[in-house]
Formats: C-alpha cells, structure tokens, sequence
C-alpha cells in the first residue's frame, strides 16, 4: 500500500518558512507509519504547478493520500483532494490539520473529494485507519475520525491523547526519499511538547491539543538534536512549542543536558512572558539559546483582556528586560486589527515597543481561526 501525506502553502512562492515548510505534525505521522512498515512518502506541493503536482501523482499511483489542511492553506488544499480525486479516483483521500477538525462537517459535504477527516492529534487513528485499508478490514469503528456515510457526516469519539510523546519516533529519521522537501531545513523544527497551558481567544491550541501540556522528556529532545546535528550537519533549531519554558524545571534540565553532552549548538525558542526568571534565562543562554520569543500582542490592556492574554504590559516590560539582561536576542509578536482596538491602543502598543527595544518582531492581522473563543 503506497501513501503520500501532502501539504501545499497555497503561497506563490515558497519563501515564507512558516507557510511553506511542512506542518511538524505531518512529519511525525510520517514517521509514525515508516516505522511500522507502510510505504510512506512527504511531499511539500507548495509552489508546485498543477501540471507538475499531476505527474508525481500519476507516477507514485498512491493508494491513499493525507493532506495536512491549516485555515491559511483551506483552498489550496482543498483543491489538492480535488487534483489527486481526478487524478487517482481509486485513492482514499484523508485530511488533518486544524482547519479540517474543526470545520470537518463542512469538509465532508456533498460531492467532496475528501472520504475522511483525521481530528486532532493523528498518530493513533492514522495508524489504524492505514492498517484497515492495507488489509481490507472495515474503518468506520476507528477512534478519531469523521467521514461521509450517505447523506450524513459521523463523527466518531476523539482518541485518547497520547501520553508519552517519547514513545513516537523521531521524525527526522524519515524524512530520505520525501518530495518537494529540504531535509536541512525541515529538522530545524522541533516540537518538544504538545498541549498549552495558556487559553487566549485567539488560538486553536489548546483546542485542538488540549490544555494539559504533554512533554518529551529533556534526554530525548537533546537525542533527536545530536541525532540532527550528527546526520546532517545543522548546527542551528528552532523549538515551536507554544510555551517551551512551560514546566521550568524540564526547560533547566534540557539546558543541562545540552551543556553535559556538548551540544554546541544554538537555538531559539517561544514563551509566555509570565513563564521566565533570570536564573532559567542564565541557563537557557549557556545552552545556546540565542533568541526568546515572546507573544506580546499589544501593548494596551483593553486589548490584551479582548485577547485573552490574562498578561499586563508591566509584565511584557518585566519579561523583556530579564532577556536583555541576561543577552539573549528579544523577538515579539503582535496582532493588529482587534476588534474595538483604537488609535489610543496602537499608540500604547508602539510606546511599549520602543521601551523593550526588542530586536525583531512580527505584526499580524487578527486571523479568525476555527476552534477559537473569537
């Protein structure tokens, strides 16, 4: 049986890193399904011509496609299950991601190219919904999915969240013979945790994961690092959990490890501003962390409170002069466009900017996204 998990940005180009590189989460269920056996296979279609994106189709001939559908990709990837129903109408065609667990019915409607959706967290029903059209066996009983059965869309029960993130297998070790995809660069990204603790009104996070955070543990984080650093030569990660500093005392334990084995290496991570000290900052920078960022958002409390932050602009100033002060590189993001948001706020926004002095930031527009309070 021959799978491809598939995801394309829907951007022009492929010059962005945060659209155009795979979601981590695909990479891990590919991982998952290399391990046990399946003939599996990445490929990133972003910036492919449909003309191109047929012909890989056409020769791999793959039995059951996976596409990885967030809401800033919703069309393409739609369009993509459209390609591959024509393409290949004999395929299963599955979609997962954010977009698609949350907005699954709609997903599912008449004449869809899609059979079914993945909900959340995907090792567990992915596997076993392979394992059931790889020997022929019914599905439709599996935890974790949505799918189309005549005229109405079932949802089935969610599967229990997997409890023990060391058990799944590093996801860089199979990424060889994958499609459209920069080894290097895909294992820059790391996901240590799953979950956030947080619950602003903007994020689908702790929707989709849950609000009890699950962590790898430091020794086999620093593993997949060396692993990394040994195999392909990258000396530089990214950590993407949505608060890497959540549980402190694993956040130390991991900047000892780094030291301990002699990582050598430099990474950059993100956290709430209510989740550092000074002394986790010292060890954090001894370890290589180069730069922290921090989700500010705004810089006025009328808006943090619409966002749901439950943070104060002292404490943003707080958390940003620990990071200069023990010299680590200071990055913000932003959001715009807040609903009721006036020129007072942007103002009191830009006023707290020039006082942390931050090195870099990201200003982004208020996104809508499925499975949030907003």
């Amino acid at each position: 049986m021959k799978i491809i998990l598939a995801y394309i940005s829907g951007a022009p180009n492929r010059d962005d890193p945060y659209v155009s590189l795979l979601p981590t989460g695909l990479c891990s269920l590919n991982a998952r399904l290399k391990e046990a056996g399946f003939d599996a296979h990445l490929a990133n279609f972003s910036g492919w011509s449909e003309a191109a994106i047929k012909q890989q189709l056409t020769s791999l001939k793959p039995d059951l496609v996976g596409i990885s559908q967030w809401t800033h990709n919703r069309h393409a990837s739609y369009d993509l299950a459209a390609l591959v129903r024509r393409e290949i109408p004999g395929s299963t065609v599955v979609m997962g991601g954010g977009h698609a667990t949350f907005c699954c019915r709609e997903l599912l409607g008449k004449d869809s190219p899609v059979d079914i959706v993945i909900l959340g967290e995907g090792e567990t029903a992915l596997l076993e919904l392979v394992a059931c059209c790889a020997q022929r066996h019914e599905w439709q009983g599996i935890c974790g999915i949505a799918f189309r059965r005549n005229a109405d869309v079932i949802v089935n029960a969610a599967c229990p969240s997997l409890t023990d993130l060391d058990s799944l297998p590093y996801a860089s070790r199979f990424l060889e013979n994958s499609i459209g995809v920069d080894r290097e660069l895909q294992s820059e990204f790391i996901i240590t945790a799953r979950g956030c603790p947080s619950a602003c009104h903007f994020c689908s996070s702790p929707e989709f994961w849950g609000r009890r955070v699950r962590f790898r543990s430091p020794g086999h984080i620093v593993d997949e690092i060396l692993y990394i650093r040994d195999t392909c030569g990258l000396m530089y990660f990214s950590l993407r959990d949505d608060t890497f500093t959540a549980d402190r005392t694993r956040a130390i334990a991991f900047c000892r490890l780094l030291i301990e084995r002699k990582a050598h290496i430099l990474w950059n991570c993100q956290s709430r501003v209510t989740a550092l000290d000074e002394e986790l900052l010292t060890w954090m920078k001894r370890a290589g962390c180069e730069c922290v960022q921090l989700g500010v958002e705004s810089g006025s409390q009328s808006i943090l409170d619409v966002l749901g932050k439950a943070i104060t602009p002292r404490q943003v100033e707080q958390a940003a002069a620990q990071v200069r002060k023990i010299g680590i590189n200071l990055s913000v993001y932003l959001i715009s466009d807040v609903p009721g948001e006036t020129k007072d706020d942007i103002r009191q926004t830009m006023d707290l900017v020039r006082r942390i002095r931050p090195d870099d930031g990201y200003v982004s527009p208020l996104a809508y996204y499925p499975g949030t309070r907003l």
